[in-house]
């Protein structure tokens, strides 16, 4: 399995790219709306996670480089909730209002998120890609899975042709 790439991961670059994208124009020409209001609360897990857990990988305080876990999820969506929904709006002078919205935004974009990663690192288990087969095969097991009944035909590939129509 291909490990998680952190700061590298797909969904961190897209994410990450979308929050800049939104917090510099996007507010910029709108004045409410979906996009002002809760884009960039959509988009904050995929931002926040792979660099808190890369971090966290630095320190020795998360092993491996396996792909974001539940609670590696639940957790800093309970955090940033608690902050910046409960604490910043309580505090004199925080331009910050408590929005009941955000939170399901931040739970809607963890879901999303922890539903890419789990696609991502089972789409990455597989050892390449589909393509890898040529022209009408597909894969059909890891690439360098042996075959017990002697030698592979398809060479060691893991692939098999799709039967013609």
């Amino acid at each position: 399995m291909r490990p998680f790439l952190y700061l590298r991961d797909p969904l961190f670059i897209a994410a990450s790219t979308a929050y800049l994208a939104n917090r510099g124009l996007g507010k910029r020409w709108t004045d409410g709306g979906f996009l002002h209001d809760h884009c960039n609360d959509l988009l904050l897990v995929a931002v926040c996670v792979p660099p808190l857990l890369w971090v966290l990988h630095r320190l020795g305080l998360r092993s491996g480089s396996a792909f974001p876990q539940g609670h590696e999820i639940a957790i800093p969506i309970a955090v940033i909730a608690v902050v910046f929904e409960v604490l910043l709006p309580g505090l004199p002078g925080v331009p910050c209002t408590a929005d009941p919205w955000d939170v399901l935004a931040y739970a809607a974009g963890g879901i999303g998120a922890a539903l890419f990663w789990e696609w991502h690192s089972r789409s990455s288990a597989a050892g390449g890609r589909e393509s890898d087969c040529g022209r009408g095969a597909r894969r059909t097991e890891p690439v360098g899975a042996r075959d017990s009944h002697g030698p592979r035909t398809d060479g060691g590939r893991g692939c098999e042709t799709e039967p013609a129509p």
